[in-house]
């Protein structure tokens, strides 16, 4: 895709280096995201509660990251409705954060194999193809994981009747 201030494909780049730009600067965005936020929280802490800065960074990182000392409170009633927003909307943004690093090395090592595959089938094969496979195989995946467990549940059924039927039939003996 070249939309969206996406890395473009005509940067002299080849493939690899596009996504692993790609995926730098998704989490550059993400990470970025979290200090505004930080910094935003300081801010209006520091002039809410009339504390010095430091101590309103403090609040809002230990805020955001759910750390939550108790050291630090909002004292007035315009803080504290502050505060209801600011901890739900921080925390969204660090999970967020978290979440893309922690897919960071994942992504890349997926798109290191896509291009292993496209290096030795990209005659046959295009990335769109590729893709659409992968998408069939894993719901193949998932359509017999879900024919396996309905016939394991099926196999408990029948052999824990068959074992009450035994039972049955020799206790009445």
């Amino acid at each position: 895709g070249g939309g969206g201030g996406d890395i473009s494909e005509d940067t002299g780049m080849d493939w690899e280096e596009r996504q692993y730009a790609r995926l730098k600067q998704h989490l550059g965005v993400s990470v970025l995201n979290v200090l505004l936020i930080v910094m935003f929280g300081a801010m209006a802490f520091a002039l809410l509660e009339r504390i010095p800065f430091y101590e309103a960074l403090y609040m809002a990182t230990a805020t955001v990251t759910t750390v939550g000392y108790g050291d630090e409170v909002c004292t007035s009633n315009v803080c504290k409705v502050f505060f209801i927003g600011y901890v739900v909307v921080g925390v969204v943004f660090v999970a967020k954060a978290m979440g893309d690093m922690a897919a960071f090395p994942i992504e890349l090592r997926r798109n290191i194999n896509e291009a292993k595959v496209l290096g030795q089938y990209g005659d046959v094969l295009t990335s769109d193809d590729l893709h659409e496979l992968v998408n069939t195989v894993s719901d193949l995946d998932t359509l017999d994981d879900h024919e396996s467990g309905s016939s394991r549940d099926r196999t408990r059924t029948s052999s824990s009747g068959s074992g009450s039927e035994t039972l049955g039939g020799g206790g009445g003996s």
